[in-house]
């Protein structure tokens, strides 16, 4: 620790006046990225995680300073505003310190909270109005409810034109709003634990005491990934900014955290509503949210899938990543975007290889509402150990639902009917996978409140006709089965057939099953995830 400090210090030293500053909320993220970043600009680079390595060699003048593991980016960057008020950068830019790349896919699972288009030379560039935010998602306050920004989720530049702007330019190119669910309930209770203010309480008091209405709704830039001018932050007095670090200083993962990533603009600009949002509505679920993208844009989808095509039949591997994203991340942060999410990436890669199964069976009560037909019952499952995994539905190669009879059959006779089903499934995956992680996601799902729980939980309460959701057991716990085969890939037949139909529908499907977890079952990878930034 002592070589770290040393070159702290001498780093520190060196450091001379830039007119524009970069901020950088550190863990454990990869450095080697910032090298990119132009010489003049001047880096601060703000770590919490265990001694830094970097590998690579930093620009003389730029600063490393380790902070206490608290707060998460939010008391970085205050940390940076109130050490240094009165000697400000002319223009500063706040950012976590992963790469900037398209969208985002949950925590650890890629992609930098950028919207197609856009890209981080662009913060560097001082804006004459004083700021620059992308605004990619909006948030209801008290309900916590969310819209997404359909090129934050579906990465093609031509959905709004081109380059990207504060806003889009029709509210037609959100998503409806959606129901965050567990989400709301998680960061409730860190709310209570850590004896903290409602969200509307929150508000009231340290960002807009004028405000005196029980609700509000604000525009945000998922990842928290801002740049403001120094006369911007100077409108508020240091004192405001100290009070807001004394609250994100007391706790690793502070619900602040969750609530300061929605109200940067309206620390800084004040409460206004920039951009043209979809009528409030009753909020559909996650899954309605994301099949509305993929109905209201198919021909950025379809762009999209035939450029990954294209990538795939050339034989570069990874060709399908990046392309529908989409989330809560770290307030909602902590979940939704930034490729097709890691699921159709593994069904349209195409080609051949060797492939190894993993397989279990698990035991599950729901409350049923009407008739559910043993397709859909099969199709739900199949939707949920896929969305828990993160992969494409098809790599669920096999799957039997067999209801279990229990007890009196009186309950047939009420309006609501509680079911167990005994499920047996096998996942087929490319034998480079990490079989260990899959079997303990796939073991996690029996296991209440973790991530995978959650993701699969949320499935089936989507699904119409289901009313509730109750135990999960597990019966035969997940497992790799003996053997390896040589396969084509599910998809890759689909696109081989000779019929004449087009491919895209059914990988559009695909895609809207995928981006529950990947674009919005953000809500519940959420409650798995805490920023270390």
């Amino acid at each position: 620790m002592g070589k770290l400090a040393l070159s702290i210090l001498m780093l520190s030293s060196t450091a001379q006046a830039s007119q524009v500053d970069v901020v950088l909320a550190h863990h454990s993220e990869d450095l080697s990225w910032v090298s990119k970043i132009p010489s003049d600009v001047h880096l601060h680079i703000y770590t919490k995680g265990p001694q830094v390595q970097p590998n690579m060699q930093f620009a003389s003048g730029t600063p490393l300073k380790q902070l206490p593991n608290v707060g998460r980016e939010s008391h970085t960057y205050l940390h940076h505003i109130v050490e240094n008020y009165e000697h400000l950068a002319p223009w500063t830019v706040f950012s976590q310190a992963g790469e900037p790349s398209f969208g985002y896919k949950g925590h650890r699972s890629g992609g930098g909270h950028l919207m197609a288009g856009d890209h981080f030379s662009s913060y560097l560039t001082p804006d004459p109005s004083g700021s620059r935010f992308v605004y990619t998602s909006a948030v209801h306050l008290p309900t916590m409810n969310h819209v997404l920004r359909a090129a934050y989720c579906i990465k093609d530049e031509l959905l709004e034109g081109g380059a990207a702007s504060t806003c889009p330019k029709e509210a037609s190119q959100w998503t409806p709003w959606w129901d965050v669910g567990d989400f709301r309930k998680f960061v409730s209770s860190k709310v209570q634990e850590q004896h903290g203010e409602d969200i509307i309480d929150f508000y009231h008091k340290y960002i807009n005491p004028a405000h005196t209405g029980e609700e509000v709704i604000t525009s945000f830039p998922q990842g928290a990934r801002f740049a403001v001018s120094r006369e911007v932050i100077h409108r508020r007095p240091k004192g405001d900014y100290q009070r807001l670090l004394a609250i994100l200083s007391k706790e690793e993962d502070s619900y602040a955290g969750y609530f300061m990533e929605w109200l940067w603009s309206e620390l800084f600009l004040g409460h206004e509503q920039p951009c043209s949002l979809p009528d409030k509505q009753m909020p559909v679920s996650h899954a309605q949210a994301m099949d509305s993208l993929t109905q209201r844009f198919p021909k950025s989808v379809e762009r999209y899938l035939s450029s990954a095509r294209r990538l795939s039949e050339a034989g570069i591997s990874g060709g399908v990543s990046g392309g529908i994203s989409g989330g809560v991340s770290g307030g909602i942060s902590g979940g939704i975007s930034g490729g097709i999410s890691g699921g159709v990436s593994g069904g349209i890669s195409g080609g051949t290889g060797n492939v190894t199964k993993v397989a279990g069976t698990m035991e599950v009560q729901i409350d049923v509402q009407g008739n559910l037909t043993q397709e859909a019952v099969e199709n739900m499952f199949r939707r949920g150990i896929s969305n828990a995994l993160n992969i494409s539905i098809e790599r669920v190669v096999k799957l039997t639902a067999s209801e279990i009879q229990q007890g009196s059959r009186l309950r047939r006779l009420q309006s609501v009917q509680t079911k167990w089903y005994e499920i047996s499934y096998e996942v087929s995956l490319p034998s480079s996978t990490d079989l260990d992680s899959v079997v303990a996601k796939l073991n996690r799902i029996a296991q209440a409140g973790t991530a995978e729980s959650q993701v699969f939980r949320q499935v089936l309460a989507d699904t119409e006709g289901v009313a509730r959701v109750g135990q999960i057991v597990s019966k035969i716990a997940a497992h790799t089965v003996d053997g390896k085969t040589s396969t084509t890939s599910p998809v890759t037949q689909v696109d081989d057939d000779t019929d004449g139909k087009s491919w895209t529908p059914i990988v559009i499907g695909g895609i809207a099953i995928a981006m529950v977890v990947g674009c919005v079952g953000a809500g519940a990878v959420l409650i798995k995830r805490k920023m270390n930034s």
